[in-house]
């Protein structure tokens, strides 16, 4: 991941779980190690906001498979911050995470479900049930609206906008939505004669969204048979 004015590259080892490491891009040489913490397992990392890779924001954000927290290498010690850090009892197998604008954060789990925040340490404001299939990637708008979720074999665009209730035209990243209006998931996929040409045998890479107020979706079809196939998939948004 670009960091620090896009000047480094955070780079994740997975044989070691438990630390960072600081790439210098013009020298192309590993600066710094930063050892998160001793316990909890770095499985995932987002920038602190959507787009603090192009600022000198020094924090970011990771996710364990039921921890959420902050790394700030600035610190002494290990870089986790302890007053933002939350995490579940439950293995809940997070698998994936991504920031708003404004630093509010989705995160997704291979049970298939997603829970917003609207800050690290604190309850998800909204917790959207297990939607099928493991989520193997998630990305979201700049202003939080839409959601995108990657599966193995279809993308799914989640609307935030809560549409009713006391808290209507807020996202469900400041509310929860109401017990009878959880937002409807779209799901994106290729045509069966599209998949039969390919043997049947799909993995999509992480869908990413582009700046407003186009959510452009990008994925990579691979196939045994013919190596990869671009795709492209456009939904036109409002902020």
């Amino acid at each position: 991941m670009l960091h620090d004015q896009d000047t480094k590259m955070i780079l994740m080892n997975p044989g070691d779980r438990h630390a960072l490491y600081n790439l210098d891009i013009e020298t192309g040489k590993i600066v710094e190690e930063w050892k998160v913490h001793d316990d909890i397992s770095v499985d995932h990392i987002a920038p602190d906001n959507k787009f603090a890779q192009m600022t000198p924001e020094q924090t970011i954000v990771g996710i364990s498979h039921n921890a959420l927290f902050r790394i700030d290498p600035r610190v002494s010690g290990t870089k986790m911050v302890d007053s933002q850090y939350k995490q579940y009892a439950s293995k809940n197998a997070f698998s994936g995470v991504a920031t708003t604008e404004g630093g509010k954060l989705a995160v997704a789990s291979e049970k298939g479900d997603i829970r917003l925040f609207d800050a690290i340490g604190k309850n998800a404001k909204t917790a959207l049930p297990p939607l099928g299939d493991p989520i193997t990637g998630i990305d979201v708008t700049a202003n939080g609206r839409w959601i995108v979720a990657t599966t193995k074999t279809y993308l799914l665009l989640i609307d935030t906008l809560i549409g009713e209730g006391r808290y209507t035209g807020q996202l469900g990243f400041d509310r929860s939505f109401p017990a009878t209006a959880k937002p409807i998931p779209r799901r994106l996929q290729l045509r069966a004669e599209h998949v039969a040409y390919m043997g049947h045998n799909v993995a999509f890479t992480p869908a990413r969204c582009a700046a407003p107020p186009v959510c452009a979706l990008f994925f990579v079809v691979l196939t045994s048979e013919t190596g990869s196939t671009w795709a492209r998939a456009r939904r036109r948004t409002r902020s």
